[in-house]
Protein backbone atom coordinates (compact mmCIF):
# COMPACT_ATOMS: atom_id res chain seq x y z
CA UNK A 1 0.00 0.00 0.00
CA UNK A 2 1.49 3.31 -0.90
CA UNK A 3 1.14 6.56 1.39
CA UNK A 4 -0.52 9.53 -0.40
CA UNK A 5 1.39 12.69 0.75
CA UNK A 6 -0.32 15.40 1.67
CA UNK A 7 0.26 18.39 -0.25
CA UNK A 8 2.85 21.19 1.06
CA UNK A 9 0.57 23.87 1.98
CA UNK A 10 -1.32 21.79 4.23
CA UNK A 11 2.20 20.55 5.78
CA UNK A 12 3.11 23.85 6.31
CA UNK A 13 -0.14 24.64 7.88
CA UNK A 14 -0.10 22.15 10.54
CA UNK A 15 3.82 23.00 11.32
CA UNK A 16 3.44 26.31 12.07
CA UNK A 17 0.20 25.62 14.07
CA UNK A 18 2.54 23.59 16.49
CA UNK A 19 5.80 25.81 16.26
CA UNK A 20 2.62 28.43 17.49
CA UNK A 21 1.69 26.24 20.73
CA UNK A 22 5.60 25.46 21.36
CA UNK A 23 6.50 29.01 21.01
CA UNK A 24 3.40 30.45 23.08
CA UNK A 25 3.69 27.68 25.91
CA UNK A 26 7.37 28.74 26.08
CA UNK A 27 6.86 32.15 26.29
CA UNK A 28 4.09 31.10 29.34
CA UNK A 29 6.63 29.35 31.28
CA UNK A 30 9.03 31.76 30.54
CA UNK A 31 6.99 34.95 31.96
CA UNK A 32 5.96 32.82 34.75
CA UNK A 33 9.44 32.28 35.61
CA UNK A 34 10.94 35.25 35.47
CA UNK A 35 7.62 36.93 37.09
CA UNK A 36 8.79 34.90 40.32
CA UNK A 37 12.33 34.66 40.64
CA UNK A 38 12.27 38.58 39.96
CA UNK A 39 9.24 38.65 42.82
CA UNK A 40 11.76 36.65 45.13
CA UNK A 41 14.43 38.82 44.27
CA UNK A 42 12.98 41.85 45.29
CA UNK A 43 11.76 40.90 48.47
CA UNK A 44 14.38 38.60 49.93
CA UNK A 45 16.83 40.84 48.64
CA UNK A 46 15.89 43.60 50.78
CA UNK A 47 18.57 45.38 52.97
CA UNK A 48 20.94 43.12 50.77
CA UNK A 49 20.79 44.52 47.62
CA UNK A 50 20.83 49.03 46.29
CA UNK A 51 17.85 50.09 45.87
CA UNK A 52 18.13 50.04 41.77
CA UNK A 53 18.38 45.72 42.09
CA UNK A 54 15.51 45.64 44.18
CA UNK A 55 13.36 48.22 41.82
CA UNK A 56 14.38 46.56 38.48
CA UNK A 57 13.53 43.11 40.00
CA UNK A 58 10.17 44.33 41.14
CA UNK A 59 9.31 46.20 37.72
CA UNK A 60 10.42 43.00 35.89
CA UNK A 61 7.98 40.72 37.89
CA UNK A 62 5.11 43.38 37.40
CA UNK A 63 5.65 43.39 33.80
CA UNK A 64 6.45 39.60 33.56
CA UNK A 65 3.15 38.70 35.44
CA UNK A 66 1.23 41.24 33.95
CA UNK A 67 1.88 39.81 30.46
CA UNK A 68 0.93 36.61 31.80
CA UNK A 69 -2.40 37.16 33.02
CA UNK A 70 -3.13 40.01 30.65
CA UNK A 71 -2.20 38.35 27.09
CA UNK A 72 -2.94 34.93 28.85
CA UNK A 73 -0.05 32.62 26.68
CA UNK A 74 -1.59 29.43 27.78
CA UNK A 75 -4.83 29.82 26.41
CA UNK A 76 -3.87 31.46 23.10
CA UNK A 77 -1.32 27.82 23.30
CA UNK A 78 -4.41 25.81 23.62
CA UNK A 79 -6.40 26.96 20.67
CA UNK A 80 -3.16 26.18 18.66
CA UNK A 81 -2.34 22.66 19.51
CA UNK A 82 -6.47 22.46 19.46
CA UNK A 83 -6.15 23.14 15.62
CA UNK A 84 -3.22 21.49 15.27
CA UNK A 85 -4.70 17.94 16.30
CA UNK A 86 -7.50 18.71 13.86
CA UNK A 87 -5.39 19.00 10.98
CA UNK A 88 -2.90 16.28 11.88
CA UNK A 89 -5.38 13.27 11.89
CA UNK A 90 -7.12 14.57 9.10
CA UNK A 91 -3.80 14.35 7.11
CA UNK A 92 -2.64 11.13 8.96
CA UNK A 93 -5.80 9.75 7.97
CA UNK A 94 -5.49 10.91 3.86
CA UNK A 95 -2.03 9.21 3.82
CA UNK A 96 -2.94 5.83 5.23
CA UNK A 97 -6.61 5.47 3.96
CA UNK A 98 -5.59 5.22 0.65
CA UNK A 99 -8.83 4.82 -1.40
CA UNK A 100 -11.76 5.62 1.26
CA UNK A 101 -13.65 8.15 0.21
CA UNK A 102 -13.27 10.19 3.56
CA UNK A 103 -10.17 11.08 3.55
CA UNK A 104 -9.91 12.95 0.39
CA UNK A 105 -8.15 16.60 -0.24
CA UNK A 106 -11.26 18.29 0.43
CA UNK A 107 -11.73 16.60 4.26
CA UNK A 108 -7.90 17.58 4.99
CA UNK A 109 -9.01 21.19 3.38
CA UNK A 110 -12.03 21.10 5.91
CA UNK A 111 -9.45 20.31 8.87
CA UNK A 112 -8.13 23.69 7.58
CA UNK A 113 -11.38 25.45 7.87
CA UNK A 114 -12.25 23.57 11.07
CA UNK A 115 -8.83 24.48 13.11
CA UNK A 116 -9.16 28.20 12.07
CA UNK A 117 -12.45 28.45 13.74
CA UNK A 118 -11.08 26.96 17.08
CA UNK A 119 -10.60 30.38 19.02
CA UNK A 120 -10.51 31.72 15.72
CA UNK A 121 -6.86 30.94 14.56
CA UNK A 122 -5.09 33.48 12.96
Amino acid sequence: MELLQVPEEFQQRRESWFKLHQRLRSLHNSLGLFGIVSSVISVAGAGRLDEIWLTLAGVTSLLCLTLLVFYVPLDRAKVYIRAWRTLDEACLRYGVERGDERTTLADVAEAVSRGETIGHVD
